[in-house]
């Protein structure tokens, strides 16, 4: 919890977004999200809660893949947040890896979801589930090059490079 309120703290303040609660609320809600459908993902066969925290937690990532892809103003601003929080850690500051730690589902993990959503050859999750090394990778490629180069070498934000 602490981690979370160290991030939360950094993500206001080093924002270049005109607004500094957007990055910390979806931030925080994704961790939320994520936390919320991680326990679930090894209760097989998959019931319909369980299935909608999975598409919940899926489909806000693919939310800021979409916005990423589609609004300069917040890529901007999404790479400034990067480049506040990337390399190591200091007093009240949380780092690249906290940021991933707290908005990344583990490849692991993950594949082990697809495996309990794959039945009989059928994809019985929804399409965003799937999709995740897609948004993994928006989020990755929407970085300049510098910021790039340190998700890359931080093993839990390159889940899929």
């Amino acid at each position: 919890m602490i981690r979370l309120f160290l991030l939360v703290g950094v993500l206001a303040i080093g924002s270049g977004c005109k607004d500094p609660a957007e990055f910390t609320n979806w931030v925080k809600k994704t961790g939320e999200l994520r936390e919320k459908a991680d326990p679930l993902i090894d209760l097989i066969p998959y019931s319909r809660e369980q299935q909608e925290a999975f598409r919940d937690y899926f489909t806000e990532l693919e939310k800021v893949a979409l916005r990423l892809k589609n609004d300069k103003k917040f890529t901007v601003s999404f790479n400034e947040l990067f480049k506040k929080t990337t390399g190591a850690s200091r007093a009240g500051v949380a780092d690249l890896k906290t940021i991933c730690e707290t908005i990344l589902m583990p490849k692991e993990r993950w594949l082990r979801l697809v495996s309990g959503c794959t039945k009989n050859g059928f994809f019985l999750c929804s399409e965003e589930v799937a999709h995740y090394p897609e948004f993994v990778s928006a989020l990755r490629d929407s970085l300049v090059e510098v910021q790039r180069k340190k998700f890359d070498s931080t093993a839990v934000c390159s889940v899929f490079h």
